[in-house]
């Protein structure tokens, strides 16, 4: 038996028009579109990987996605819940704009980050994953 795993981002939480913030696991918003959970959906339907299971955040955004999805393969597919899917915690970013957060740690930071993923010395980070 093969395991096959997909994994797909969620849809949009932000209109063109508005301003992106950091959110992540405390910032519960809802989609503002619905053609990346529907796309997802279709692009498996079509390529006949029907999953028989899918699994989502206990987020707004990371279950419509799925529901959209589940709903464009046309098929009877559970949907369950994981809290090891949710996103990160921004911590003290979590609903800022990316000038509020360079305001904070500096742009020389930013950019390290951007670069080679490098956390500056001296922050406490705490990483959380699957396992």
């Amino acid at each position: 038996m093969t395991t096959r795993i997909v994994i797909a981002r969620h849809g949009n939480t932000f209109t063109k028009e508005q301003t992106p913030l950091r959110v992540g696991a405390r910032t519960d918003l809802p989609l503002v579109e619905t053609e990346r959970g529907t796309n997802v959906g279709k692009y498996l339907k079509m390529r006949s990987f029907i999953p028989s299971v899918v699994f989502a955040a206990p987020l707004k955004r990371t279950t419509e996605t799925a529901r959209l999805a589940i709903a464009a393969l046309d098929k009877d597919i559970a949907l369950k819940s994981d809290t090891r899917f949710t996103e990160i915690d921004y911590g003290p970013d979590e609903a800022k704009t990316e000038d509020e957060v360079i305001a904070r740690i500096g742009q020389d930071a930013m950019d390290a980050w951007n670069r080679e993923a490098i956390v500056p010395e001296g922050w406490n980070v705490s990483v959380k994953g699957i396992i």
